[in-house]
């Protein structure tokens, strides 16, 4: 199985009411779903909330990192980490990095669960 696909989306959800958590209060949450199709027809879905900074500068950090997917092994999701944190320099801001990638990182376990016959099954 080989990654031939990313499309990211931006999505917002009001809340019903406000709610208040360690920073404040807030109306709704943001997130950028990401989804990453295979050649075996397989799409794994991930999704990076955004609080800050803004969900657009999230997208563009996954948009960015499409060519060092495209080809790639989902199940060999360690060593796609470090080379899109090496790549694009978000190394050196690991928060940010950890927050944007994390859509990447569940949709490539997403693809790994739902392969029959993985290694995760008995």
């Amino acid at each position: 199985m080989r990654i031939t696909g990313l499309k990211t989306t931006i999505v917002s959800v009001p809340f019903r009411k406000p709610c208040t958590w360690r920073q404040g209060w807030a109306r709704g949450i943001t997130s950028v779903l990401t989804e990453i199709t295979t050649d075996s027809g397989l799409v794994g879905i991930g999704e990076s909330p955004c609080f800050f900074p803004p969900a657009e500068a999230f997208k563009a950090a996954i948009d960015a990192s499409t060519p060092l997917l495209l080809g790639e092994d989902p199940f060999d999701h360690e060593r796609i980490y470090k080379r899109i944190l090496s790549f694009n320099g978000l190394y050196y801001d690991r928060v940010f990095a950890g927050l944007a990638l994390s859509g990447v990182d569940l949709a490539l376990w997403d693809l790994m669960g739902k392969l029959p016959g993985n290694l995760f099954t008995n």
